[in-house]
């Protein structure tokens, strides 16, 4: 599958997660972007990148970060980096996800912060995962294509009121 990341510091990366089929060979796996590289030569979206496809049959299926990931990200509790979009604290942050077979978006709060194209696969099962990490959904929408709201802000009303 493909995974778009709910993560401190790295909301709306996607992240390719391999299978194997029932016979146990490998499940295919691709996505193409407009990609660069950050300091540390991760890939990032650019939307004005070089076109590269990445896929698991080549064996050059990474990660493909937002196009503002920290190069310092740290996997500690409460990582901000100067350009995250979610909402610090306990204020709600909006994901918004479209899908238009193969062509994804990923905008936080109203911001697209990665896109791909020809993915594959291009349909199938919805997952919302948590690793033993506290998350709170608000609300989880699904809607035909051009049918929902168009990405926007989030409320900022508060978890503990």
């Amino acid at each position: 599958s493909i995974e778009v990341q709910i993560i401190q510091g790295g909301v709306g990366d996607f992240v390719p997660v391999p299978g194997k089929n029932y016979d146990g060979k490998p499940l295919p796996l691709s996505l193409t972007t407009n990609a660069g590289r950050d300091r540390d030569g991760e890939i990032i979206w650019q939307p004005d990148g070089k076109r590269e496809t990445f896929s698991i049959k080549d064996r050059t299926m990474k990660r493909i970060n937002w196009y503002g990931r920290d190069p310092d990200w740290a996997d500690v509790k409460d990582f901000r980096g100067k350009e995250d979009k979610d909402t610090p604290g306990k204020g709600w942050t909006r994901i918004d996800v479209i899908n238009d077979h193969g062509h994804i978006q990923n905008f936080v709060n109203g911001t697209k912060v990665n896109e791909a194209f020809d993915a594959y696969p291009n349909e199938g099962r919805l997952q919302l995962q948590s690793e033993l990490a506290e998350i709170y959904f608000r609300r989880w929408e699904l809607w035909p294509l051009d049918k929902g709201p168009k990405p926007g802000p989030a409320q900022q009303s508060r978890v503990n009121k």
